[in-house]
């Protein structure tokens, strides 16, 4: 888009987002704004991962997962964990908070959750496997 404007009114989403994705189509902030904030390519990676969840999964893969992976692949892991939160959110209710976070800092916070919580499966199955769970979904 060419103005955080046009992407709010296409999207539906908070100026504050960098991008959306639905399916194979990819809706960024205006490619200025991304370089400015120093985030375009792992904006653009954390999006293409998206693409890939949802081809894979066919739309189905738990938002916790898919944000997890996407956040991996992107390389943003270190970047996050910062914002994880202290305590430990159940699968349901880290599920039930990414459909509507409330601010940019709630939704780092959710996004270092889900990170955490693929890492671990990462670490635990091998990232194949975390692919392969996703279009399992």
């Amino acid at each position: 888009h060419e103005t955080t404007g046009e992407f709010v009114a296409a999207t539906g989403q908070p100026a504050w987002v960098a991008a959306a994705t639905r399916g194979a189509r990819v809706e960024l902030q205006p490619l200025s704004a991304l370089g400015r904030r120093r985030i375009l390519p792992q904006t653009l990676r954390h999006e293409l991962a998206h693409v890939v969840v949802s081809a894979l999964s066919r739309n189905r893969a738990p938002r916790w997962l898919a944000e997890g992976l996407a956040a991996h692949f992107a390389g943003e892991g270190r970047q996050l964990s910062r914002h994880a939160p202290q305590q430990k959110l159940s699968l349901d209710e880290l599920e039930a908070r990414l459909a509507r976070p409330a601010s940019a800092a709630e939704t780092r916070s959710l996004y270092a959750a889900a990170y955490r919580e693929v890492a671990a499966l990462v670490r635990a199955e091998g990232e194949s496997s975390v692919w392969r769970r996703a279009a399992r979904s």
